[in-house]
């Protein structure tokens, strides 16, 4: 029987108590969860801008695949929320010029703080390297994919090879 109404229809789907598998609701389940969760707004753990995947554009999403280097400490690699910090914390202490931190990228060495151009455009949500690897129901998602930045092995040759350069004699190292 084909019925093409859907009050009718309905009504015949009640009265005849027809029932859904268990594999036809655990389907529509899992429709369900999918699209409340492209609807959820959530953090971008690459650009650290909140977006919602829904949403999201192929270069909505503007951020550095690497970590920060200070100059003075390059063995030490940093998120951008601890660059910011050091950074805020030798401008509200007013050092001298040449006191001031050296930060700089490790993927593109711009200067961190100077201007905000990013080396990478592309859609905010995990990287492709770790869509299966990382879930973003965990809140720790975001110190994953930092810590994925930070053990970049590109970087750490980019910057070696730019210490490599670098006159020491222009920095104190020792402060």
């Amino acid at each position: 029987m084909l019925v093409k109404d859907p009050w009718l229809k309905h009504t015949l789907i009640e009265d005849i108590a027809f029932q859904k598998s268990s594999a036809q609701l655990s389907q529509e389940k899992q429709e369900e969860d999918k699209r409340l969760d492209e609807e959820t707004s959530r953090k971008c753990p690459k650009c650290l801008r909140s977006y919602t995947p829904k949403e999201t554009r192929d270069g909505s999403c503007h951020y550095h695949p690497e970590f920060v280097v200070d100059i003075n400490r390059p063995d030490e690699h940093l998120t951008s929320e601890q660059a910011q910090s050091i950074l805020q914390c030798a401008m509200l202490n007013k050092l001298p010029e040449e006191r001031m931190p050296k930060l700089f990228w490790a993927c593109c060495l711009h200067k961190y703080g100077e201007s905000y151009q990013s080396c990478e455009t592309g859609i905010c949500g995990l990287p492709k390297e770790l869509e299966e690897k990382v879930n973003m129901n965990d809140e720790k998602y975001i110190n994953q994919v930092q810590e994925h930045f930070k053990a970049n092995a590109s970087a750490k040759k980019n910057l070696r090879d730019f210490l490599n350069r670098y006159n020491p004699s222009a920095t104190n190292r020792n402060t």
